[in-house]
């Protein structure tokens, strides 16, 4: 047996999911915000029991991606401007829907104070389950593994948020990436989210990416992709919104640093209504240490 802890805080200024033409600077409220306060045991014979405030069992099964370009572009949309907002050209104003109101990848009950367990590793699947305050509860499936040439990840899962969502009834969720040894790599991700709105069409998302990896440079591995995302019904019924992104990531192993720049473009079809597409450019550095 082994125990243990994570504690994990976020700092950030100007966050690129908030941003948006109305609110240019002095975006979020600058004060460190928990991601895990958490303890665990864990055994290779019994499996992991975690307690506190962490992933649930289906955070993250509709995001796994083996590019190597996920820090720039990956199924979650949103991330990367989604606080911008449609114009309308009927009423020649912007509109108050953004970019992420459109745009969900249903990734299960994100990070909440709940108990968690996970079984040991079975021939590369895990199960996972968890329950959270207020009668929300989930489950889901993960699986990797190095099959051949190919390494292999996947998971589905199935969330109910109970009475801590007014909204949502449930949601299912799930993900797959493949990579290649020559650097290819392929992934692919969906869900669906039942309204309790009575009438309400169920939300769905797709996504698929395809990139290339390999080490052109003494520097690192460069890794670059493009993919694809329909998102319908999300934010309202009729809703048909639409992304195509590129992406490049050159790591610099020397300095544990990733340079990265994406580009993503943005187009929603709603029932009377003309709203002009959003183009969005982002660029930067991440350093591990």
């Amino acid at each position: 047996f082994s125990i243990g802890t994570r504690f994990e805080v976020e700092f950030q200024s100007n966050p690129s999911n908030e941003v948006s033409q109305e609110d240019k600077n002095g975006v979020g409220d600058n004060n460190f915000k928990r991601r895990h306060f958490d303890i665990f045991v864990n055994s290779k014979r019994f499996g992991k029991l975690s307690l506190g405030h962490g992933d649930t069992a289906s955070n993250n099964t509709a995001e796994l991606d083996l590019s190597g370009t996920d820090v720039v572009g990956y199924s979650s949309i949103a991330d990367m401007a989604g606080g911008q907002f449609f114009f309308d050209n009927d009423t020649d104003d912007l509109s108050d829907t953004t970019i992420g109101d459109v745009f969900n990848n249903f990734d299960g009950l994100s990070r909440d104070d709940r108990l968690r367990y996970d079984t040991p590793n079975f021939y590369g699947f895990v199960a996972s389950g968890s329950v959270v305050s207020g009668d929300a509860a989930d489950v889901a499936l993960r699986y990797s593994a190095k099959l051949g040439n190919f390494k292999l990840a996947a998971a589905a899962a199935y969330s109910d948020p109970a009475s801590n969502s007014d909204s949502v009834d449930d949601t299912i969720d799930g993900s797959i990436s493949a990579l290649h040894s020559s650097g290819f790599n392929l992934t692919i991700a969906a869900g669906t989210q039942d309204y309790k709105d009575s009438g309400r069409d169920d939300g769905t998302f797709y996504y698929g990416k395809f990139g290339y990896q390999r080490k052109f440079f003494s520097l690192g591995t460069t890794a670059m992709s493009v993919d694809y995302s329909r998102n319908e019904d999300v934010d309202q019924d009729g809703d048909e919104a639409d992304t195509v992104g590129f992406q490049f990531v050159q790591n610099i192993d020397q300095w544990a640093t990733e340079y990265f720049l994406g580009y993503r473009y943005h187009s929603l079809d709603r029932d009377n209504t003309d709203f002009d597409d959003i183009n969005a450019v982002m660029t930067g550095l991440r350093v591990k240490f």
